[in-house]
């Protein structure tokens, strides 16, 4: 479905299918005829900091977008994988687990590979945000952000995702032409 940037929502392609939320996936499910109904994005938090999540919780929820989020970063990776979501939020500092070993762990999975990864970091440095994106995260926010920044990052990423699964796989053929 394509995603409705402005909303943070996913919106059927026909008028003709009337979307519900499987339960507890955040996945559109279309089934009978009826009014088109908009399905929300999904987005996983994982942050030693519960203060942190409520307000990632609040920011997101407000925003129209389904939310979830764990204190435990080894939780939270399970959850990824039970989840689906559609985005991932990371905190870099976290204790047992750090984001940036978190994040490796998802992009060597073939089932969490695609999904979007934003790390979330009190530190503003520039070796952190280079071994943020060695790891394979797609983009790096830092604290204390504005939440409409973070919000403009999350449906950029989410924007992103959508074009590249709309988008056909082409096969590039490499070789001289003569």
């Amino acid at each position: 479905f394509p995603f409705h940037p402005a909303a943070g929502t996913y919106v059927a392609g026909s008028p003709q299918v009337e979307c519900t939320s499987q339960s507890g996936t955040g996945k559109p499910a279309c089934s009978r005829p009826g009014k088109r109904k908009a399905n929300m994005a999904s987005i996983l938090a994982v942050d030693d900091d519960v203060q942190q999540l409520g307000a990632l919780k609040r920011i997101l929820r407000r925003s129209g977008f389904e939310f979830e989020g764990f204190s435990n970063p080894r939780l939270g990776l399970r959850a990824v994988v039970r989840i689906r979501p559609d985005l991932i939020l990371l905190d870099v500092m976290m204790p047992r687990l750090d984001g940036m070993s978190a994040c490796r762990i998802l992009r060597e999975d073939p089932r969490t590979i695609h999904i979007p990864v934003l790390m979330l970091t009190a530190t503003d440095a520039r070796e952190s945000r280079r071994l943020a994106y060695d790891c394979g995260a797609d983009d790096f926010i830092s604290k204390p952000f504005a939440p409409e920044d973070m919000l403009a990052r999350v449906r950029g990423r989410l924007r992103r995702a959508e074009q590249v699964r709309a988008t056909p796989h082409r096969m590039a053929i490499c070789g001289s032409i003569r």
